[in-house]
């Protein structure tokens, strides 16, 4: 191969996506920039049509969307989120916090975080060959989505591998089972409707310098670290203000929000998803609107048990959440609308709502999810509370099951349900719902 064939084919390979091409075209004139101008047209384009065959096979890319990523560095991709240096530091600190089911958790989030980056390599390799024919556009919305995806996986993992803390190990199995699942950047009807990135290249690049601590907030509420999550919160609540991308904005004081709640502090979280829901209405994410609805509800009608307001809201979260067409924060809306009519006493309609959740969340995550099983539990508890043992019994050995099998038999929260029996309890809602 030319030195000057070389020399482009290395730069494409390039691990930092900076110091590649920046577009596909760039990378193809380099192929063709042969310093020799006295060979032959003939010679020179075979070594062009050479140089591309070997660098299209090495690369497994067409950047059309503007950038030469290889697909053979996806799995490159993930060092700092899920590579060696990171599978060694989580169970480490989990281990170092002395619970004897320590170790079975490592076991069992590792395990689940390989599955997770295995699955996101593929998907990455998998937008990259498509990028040789597909569409732009919804190629990079696929790119965009990974790159989220990426960007919490890290953050989670730097939470769960900061220190040894007991109360981040017992919820740390739930807090990788909550990551969004990767088969969602797939579907493209859903990418387009969410929110795509600012066209101002400034607010952009201001966006992408925020988003990995907005995502640090999101892995600090999922692992219950709420003071934590203030301390990084409430700065950036301000510093983000007078951003001029309502998405972004909407995102921060829905996480401080849930972390005011998570502290106990209900008025300030109620002001902070006011601000969310009114910023995401404004920035169009049906989404994070919707979420933001139904926290609202849960915190006025659970949390601080105003039901004629929690009604008012119960009405008006119903347009964002149909809009939203998202089964995640429909099952959350769900879960907020059964504390709300079980406040007011209509069980009857508490039930179908909640096997409405479990269905939806079976339908997202599997049937042994943890997430199902905390419907399940809530469902039973429900049964419980309206003298249906013998149909409580069953939810609660089921949830008893999946329990035991998601996060180990030494796991406390199993301990605590094997003392579960049909009498009157009250739903554990969680901090993951």
């Amino acid at each position: 191969m030319p030195a000057w064939v070389h020399a482009a084919l290395v730069r494409g390979l390039s691990f930092q996506p900076e110091d590649r091409y920046p577009t596909m075209p760039a990378l193809i004139a380099a192929f063709g920039e042969d310093p020799q101008q006295r060979l032959r047209a003939r010679r020179r384009r075979l070594d062009l049509g050479a140089a591309a065959a070997v660098g299209f096979a090495s690369l497994g890319v067409a950047a059309a969307l503007g950038w030469a990523r290889s697909s053979a560095h996806a799995e490159r991709e993930l060092a700092g989120a899920w590579d060696e240096g990171v599978k060694g530091r989580v169970p480490a600190a989990f281990v170092a916090t002395g619970r004897s089911y320590a170790e079975s958790t490592a076991a069992r989030v590792s395990e689940r975080l390989d599955t997770y980056a295995v699955e996101w390599s593929a998907m990455r390799g998998e937008v990259c060959r498509a990028s040789r024919g597909g569409h732009p556009e919804t190629l990079a919305l696929r790119d965009a989505c990974l790159d989220r995806r990426r960007g919490r996986l890290q953050a989670l993992t730097a939470v769960l591998s900061d220190r040894p803390d007991a109360d981040v190990l017992d919820k740390a199995v739930q807090a990788a089972s909550a990551l969004y699942p990767i088969a969602t950047c797939a579907d493209t009807e859903a990418l387009t409707a969410r929110v795509h990135p600012p066209e101002d290249p400034a607010v952009r690049a201001r966006v992408a310098a925020l988003q990995p601590r907005v995502d640090q907030l999101e892995a600090l509420h999922t692992a219950g670290e709420h003071k934590q999550g203030l301390a990084l919160g409430e700065p950036l609540l301000v510093e983000v203000s007078a951003l001029r991308h309502p998405p972004l904005r909407a995102e921060v004081q829905y996480w401080v929000g849930r972390l005011r709640a998570g502290a106990g502090d209900y008025a300030g979280a109620r002001t902070a998803l006011d601000d969310a829901a009114l910023s995401a209405a404004e920035g169009h994410d049906d989404v994070l609107e919707a979420s933001t609805w139904a926290e609202l509800l849960f915190l006025v009608s659970e949390n601080q048990q105003r039901l004629d307001e929690a009604a008012v809201i119960h009405e008006l979260g119903r347009g964002p959440v149909a809009r939203a067409l998202d089964d995640r924060a429909q099952a959350v809306w769900l879960s907020s609308v059964v504390a709300f009519l079980g406040r007011k006493g209509a069980f009857a309609e508490s039930k179908a709502a909640y096997a409405r959740v479990i269905a939806l969340r079976e339908k997202t995550f599997g049937p042994d999810h943890p997430l199902v099983g905390v419907a399940v539990h809530n469902l039973a508890s429900l049964l419980n509370e309206t003298g249906e043992w013998p149909e409580a019994r069953v939810m609660y050995e089921r949830a008893l099951a999946i329990k035991e099998k998601t996060l180990g038999p030494e796991h406390p929260s199993v301990a605590l349900s094997l003392n579960q029996q049909p009498r009157r309890r009250a739903p554990q809602h969680g901090q993951i719902r």
